[in-house]
């Protein structure tokens, strides 16, 4: 029986292929957000290539360029020699939040999807650091702006964490 399905169309080779995401990643705007995806096949892997949908297999494509996002692709060296075949997407927002799925075809082999990585991009938070020191033109000046007063011997610091 195992041979009717490797001539059967519809055959995928999953038994000889299986793709590994992680769950759930987190990041916070401004931070690099990397979606790892990984890969067991039974045999040697010699000829592959790989896509990363959004919301579902079948997708939007975001590993191929036209997604309108900044992504970093795994080489094919590290794709086939560590079975890897992680993206990573570069300053993403909000609307980049969602599901994403790897799909892994290889020559011979197959083609499989992971199970899918929920990406949650959260709010960068603000840290303010306050130090006494004498006035300046530019603190009045943001100070005044934000609260309509002058301030003294205080000056303003933003540091994104």
């Amino acid at each position: 029986l195992k041979w009717l399905f490797l001539f059967h169309p519809d055959y995928n080779g999953s038994e000889q292929l299986q793709v590994h995401q992680n769950p759930e990643v987190t990041f916070n705007l401004g931070q690099n957000a990397h979606l790892p995806c990984r890969f067991n096949a039974r045999n040697v892997v010699q000829i592959g290539s790989y896509k990363w949908y959004k919301d579902h297999v079948g997708g939007t494509e975001v590993s191929n360029g036209t997604h309108g996002k900044a992504i970093l692709k795994t080489n094919i060296e590290t794709f086939i020699k560590d079975k890897n075949a992680s993206i990573t997407i570069l300053q993403p927002s909000h609307n980049d939040s969602g599901y994403y799925y790897c799909e892994v075809d290889l020559l011979g082999i197959g083609r499989a999807n992971g199970s899918g990585t929920l990406l949650r991009v959260n709010e960068g938070t603000v840290q303010l650091i306050l130090h006494n020191s004498p006035p300046t033109v530019s603190t009045c000046l943001f100070y005044y702006n934000w609260k309509k007063e002058c301030v003294r011997n205080c000056i303003l610091y933003w540091e994104n964490i």
